[in-house]
């Protein structure tokens, strides 16, 4: 389908259709979660990614250390193929059903090989969200209870620049609700891991204290029996990631990062090739922002446009000009945070990992790679040509939220060995629509 045409469907509709032709292409081509598990770490970039790939691994390095101690370190841990990461997660305490499936349906192969090491996975997240996002909308889903993270008041809130968060009262908001005491004493174990995390002396942002706190929490949505076989889980904001590329990128005047936000005939070859593009923006900015979001003083992300060389929010109220200088401290002081064009533009098309996607990521990603063989030599269009953006893992493959599922003792290896025939059923039932 064309993006101008996907442009007028609604977000709903638009969503519906991704979530059924990607989860039919998913089951219709590979029959066994394993081996399609298997199958997608294969991935062997060329040389030239292999080389551009050292930076980002070393910025993964120093963002673990930086959350997660200073002893960790990558050689010490079993990553599987580190070209290859998720990229659906949102950077938001694990809950929805739609985020448990994609580390398990990507990494379930390597839940039982062997090693010597410690295995665990990378997941590259998506923080550039506010509270309010779908898949937690400011809160935790206990016994069909939403149970309240953040308040009204506080519903637009980035997380990607917010500050730690402390103040959750899951444990009188429980009561409200059920007088079953072993329910409420479950929630207040979680409620003191929450605040476990968030208290932490070197934490002092939301998305570290998700990090440390999703690191917990995923082990525990397995049972004891399987637990120990079950890699760790290391989520790290693509936003991130992509601020440390980027500023190591625009210090070359000649690098294709430079060229894309300060030269003008680039700029404005690359805004008009990807508008109409989620992720990316939207003719009139009805959708996205061009190349940065800007955080304003309550919290809340603004969109940008480009005026001459300058990013200006829609009201004005904000102006950052065009320049190595301003854009660089701008990222450092977390003003602004890159767009999902850059954070894939940087992981993907540059450095050449291998997404494993989801929802409608896969569409876009797909849309984005065309575009991006327009704008290089000939040479590097060949290497984006040859990245796989179709490698679905998010599924819907469960049926309960994350916290249901722990309090009821974790997935044991029957509800694993179910997820075939559960995503068959998904299928079914997407016909029938």
């Amino acid at each position: 389908m064309s993006t101008a045409f996907n442009t007028y469907l609604s977000y709903p509709l638009r969503a519906l259709r991704s979530l059924i032709l990607h989860s039919a292409s998913f089951v219709f081509g590979i029959s066994d979660v394993y081996v399609y598990s298997k199958k997608i770490h294969s991935y062997v970039p060329p040389s030239t990614y292999i080389e551009r790939q050292k930076l980002f691994i070393k910025f993964v390095e120093l963002e673990l250390m930086r959350v997660h101690g200073s002893n960790i370190r990558i050689k010490d841990f079993d990553l599987g193929n580190q070209a290859v990461c998720n990229i659906v997660d949102h950077h938001d305490i694990l809950n929805h059903p739609l985020f448990l499936s994609p580390n398990i349906v990507g990494n379930l192969s390597r839940f039982f090989e062997i090693s010597k090491k410690s295995k665990a996975i990378i997941s590259i997240t998506d923080s550039g969200l506010s509270v309010s996002h779908f898949g937690n909308r400011r809160s935790l889903k206990f016994k069909d209870t939403h149970l309240r993270l953040f308040t009204h008041k506080m519903r637009n809130i980035n997380i990607y620049s917010s500050p730690t968060h402390n103040t959750f009262n899951l444990g009188r908001q429980i009561r409200k609700y059920t007088k079953n005491k072993k329910e409420a004493i479950f929630i207040d174990t979680i409620e003191e891991i929450l605040h476990k995390y968030a208290e932490k002396p070197h934490i002092n942002s939301y998305i570290d204290q998700v990090s440390l706190t999703n690191r917990y929490l995923w082990k525990k949505l397995f049972d004891e029996k399987i637990r120990s076989n079950v890699p760790e889980l290391f989520q790290i904001p693509g936003e991130s990631i992509a601020t440390s590329l980027l500023a190591t990128y625009l210090e070359q005047p000649n690098h294709i990062f430079s060229k894309i936000l300060f030269d003008e005939d680039t700029r404005n070859l690359v805004v008009k090739l990807f508008s109409g593009i989620d992720g990316c923006w939207h003719p009139n900015l009805e959708h996205g922002t061009h190349f940065f979001w800007a955080i304003d003083a309550v919290q809340k992300a603004q969109r940008l446009r480009i005026e001459g060389n300058n990013l200006v929010s829609l009201d004005e109220s904000i102006r950052i000009p065009l320049t190595k200088e301003n854009i660089l401290n701008s990222l450092k002081h977390k003003k602004i945070y890159p767009n999902l064009f850059l954070v894939y533009s940087v992981l993907i098309f540059y450095c050449g990992i291998k997404p494993l996607v989801g929802g409608r990521s896969r569409e876009c990603i797909s849309l984005m790679k065309e575009q991006w063989q327009k704008i290089v030599l000939p040479e590097e269009a060949a290497f984006i040509k040859r990245i796989e953006t179709d490698n679905l893992v998010q599924v819907g493959t469960f049926y309960k939220y994350a916290l249901d599922i722990i309090y009821e003792g974790g997935l044991g290896l029957k509800d694993i060995k179910k997820l075939e025939a559960r995503r068959k059923a998904q299928v079914w039932m997407s016909q029938k629509l």
